[in-house]
């Protein structure tokens, strides 16, 4: 058995797993290194959260997406300030991972960080940086997502919809359809098909038809619900 297969099995193992993959984030093999950082994020001992820290200057990109996730995971508030450093770190995929780490943990540290991101030259980067203000409950994100709306900023809307879905405005309901046509993907249309809310639940079933994706209908899922302030 390779030894990215056993890094795998040992995730599945649990916390007496975590000092053998603490010591595979250190191997010569950066798709060991891999496979230990995400296995350390499933697990979700925080006795991981300083390897990985210092993890998150591996010089394989591919490390570094997975120690973000895994951040992201153990949800650890020492991860913060690091994970705001990596938002500028030269790797798109990993700038994406460190926002959505940044919106698991939920810390007010990251709102004027995360703002700053909206501007990143990639829009994966953007839409993921908008959906982690809306994780975090703190009234400047809050702030300038309304403001977002009001402007009708679909790229924004976008990244943003679980937001905006929860709040249950009905004010909000055209500019998501229109987020949803302009820049929607198949999560998005499936969540608004699921969300609670007859319009938007059509406009999801229009748009998953229209771009030839299956209908999957199961209303109060794991999705944002309509209202729900969650």
């Amino acid at each position: 058995m390779s030894n990215i297969m056993q890094q795998g099995a040992l995730g599945k193992i649990g916390t007496p797993a975590v000092e053998p993959l603490l010591a595979a984030l250190k191997d010569e093999d950066s798709g060991v290194r891999s496979k230990a950082a995400r296995a350390l994020g499933e697990i979700k001992d925080t006795r991981a959260v300083e390897p990985l820290i210092s993890a998150l200057e591996d010089e394989d990109p591919g490390v570094r997406w997975n120690v973000a996730y895994a951040l992201g995971e153990i949800k650890d508030a020492r991860a913060v300030e690091p994970l705001i450093a990596t938002l500028e770190d030269e790797d798109p995929g990993v700038r994406e991972n460190a926002a959505i780490a940044l919106g698991e943990i939920k810390d007010a540290r990251a709102v004027e960080p995360l703002i700053t991101a909206l501007k990143d030259k990639d829009k994966d980067v953007r839409r993921h940086v908008a959906w982690a203000l809306g994780e975090i409950k703190d009234a400047r994100a809050v702030e300038f997502l309304i403001i977002a709306l009001k402007d009708k900023d679909l790229a924004i809307v976008t990244g943003a919809y679980s937001f905006f879905i929860r709040r249950g405005e009905q004010e909000s309901i055209p500019i998501l359809i229109d987020a949803l046509n302009e820049y929607g993907y198949e999560e998005m249309a499936t969540d608004f098909l699921n969300c609670g809310n007859g319009q938007l639940e059509k406009a999801g079933r229009v748009w998953l038809r229209q771009n030839g994706y299956e209908i999957k209908s199961v209303p109060g899922g794991s999705g944002p619900q309509w209202g729900s302030k969650k």
